[in-house]
């Protein structure tokens, strides 16, 4: 293969893959523009001035143009490479590289044709060590990446021992060119062809793959984030503002599903509605931040009173709270409303305006049934607590009166 039939075959090659990549970047929506762009001016300025030296022109500037054209090319393919490996090229640092390559090209109209051979082919070694470089100095690069920076180190390689020989050896490096393109040129050709080709695929999937992998860790941690914002406004939503138990929506919807759940096991269901003795006395006489206190001090009593993980307690409303007790029976739910009663008033939290004691106190109601799956028996054990609660005012509060519906 003489050097000629290489510079063809480049030359086609180079075309054949500038109008792939065009069709590519028509069909392939999942291609990066971007990098779409930067291969399609690498391989059009590759194919010109491989043309052009195959042409075999006469005239020394058509030739430094054609070098220079490939040299721009190949800088081009850089920016590709750079970009598929996530360091990308500002677009004046682009212009201002090819002006240089521009001014160097030119300035060598000068020199001896040795000389200005190997100015050129170490301005090639440059532009294929870089890509080179950005492909492998990543330990996590894939095979592809690999053979890739491989390639582009070996064209490096071939180029820069060109220039080097040509700088220092100029009387031998015929011979010694001459012996490495008998067995360097075909693999240089390969390479070439390895890396338009390997480009492609890289291209086409690596950057596709690392970006749907990118996307997809950002849906990822965008889910996890929403369930987290779901979480909190759930439980937002289900607590109370104030005091930090559950809120009356909350309850009623416990309360629901534990008669349900209960249904099936035909288990006991126990209810218990306290209230605050005088809090509007209370309020009036303290103001309401002290009666926020208060609400707070009681709701967190309630919380500490309650034995086991299911059972819940809840702001009812105003100074109301509720307490939903699964499988609890009469006496132990009357046990416990007690407990609830004598700890609160344990507190001893000062309210000159009850009529009954000194400090704040509760009037309790208590009501059991056993759940059979009916409808209309929650609220009939709600009604049944409430009106046990009533009982318990009418008693003279600070009391536990227990119910039941029958």
């Amino acid at each position: 293969m003489d050097v000629r039939t290489v510079i063809l075959t480049l030359a086609i090659s180079s075309f054949v893959f500038g109008f792939l990549l065009i069709i590519f970047q028509h069909q392939k929506e999942n291609l990066d523009s971007q990098v779409i762009r930067y291969w399609i001016i690498a391989k059009f300025l590759q194919g010109a001035g491989s043309l052009l030296l195959y042409l075999n022109l006469p005239a020394e500037v058509l030739f430094l143009i054609a070098e220079t054209l490939i040299i721009i090319g190949c800088a081009y393919e850089s920016w590709a490479i750079f970009y598929i490996t996530d360091k990308s090229v500002n677009q004046q640092t682009q212009w201002l590289v090819s002006l240089v390559i521009v001014v160097i090209c030119l300035s060598t109209l000068n020199l001896n044709l040795t000389h200005q051979a190997s100015i050129l082919f170490l301005i090639h070694t440059t532009f294929y060590a870089l890509p080179g470089w950005a492909l492998l100095r990543n330990s996590a690069r894939s095979l592809l990446q690999s053979v890739l920076g491989f390639s582009y180190w070996i064209l490096a390689l071939l180029f820069g021992g060109r220039g080097i020989c040509l700088a220092f050896m100029p009387d031998h490096s015929y011979v010694v060119w001459q012996q490495v393109c008998e067995y360097g040129l075909p693999l240089a050709v390969f390479c070439i062809v390895l890396m338009s080709g390997f480009s492609m695929l890289l291209l086409a999937n690596e950057k596709s793959y690392r970006e749907l992998h990118a996307m997809q860790n950002t849906l990822k941690k965008s889910e996890e984030e929403l369930k987290k914002a779901n979480k909190q406004l759930a439980a937002l939503s289900n607590t109370d503002g104030l005091t930090g138990i559950a809120n009356r929506r909350y309850f009623d919807e416990r309360f629901a599903l534990e008669y349900k759940r209960l249904s099936r096991q035909h288990a006991e269901l126990s209810l218990v509605l306290l209230d605050i003795d005088y809090f509007k006395n209370f309020n009036d006489h303290y103001g309401h931040l002290a009666g926020d206190a208060c609400l707070m001090r009681v709701a967190n009593t309630i919380t500490i009173c309650l034995n086991r993980p299911s059972d819940l307690a809840a702001r009812y409303g105003g100074e109301e709270f509720a307490c939903v007790l699964p499988e609890t029976d009469r006496i132990g739910a009357m046990n416990l409303a007690e407990k609830i009663r004598i700890a609160i008033e344990q507190l001893g939290i000062e309210h000159s305006g009850s009529s009954i004691a000194q400090w704040v106190t509760v009037s309790v109601g208590v009501a059991t049934i056993r759940c059979d799956g009916h409808d209309h028996a929650p609220r009939e054990l709600l009604a049944q607590a409430d009106r046990a609660l009533y009982a318990a005012k009418m008693a003279g509060r600070n009391r536990v009166v227990i119910d039941s519906v029958e």
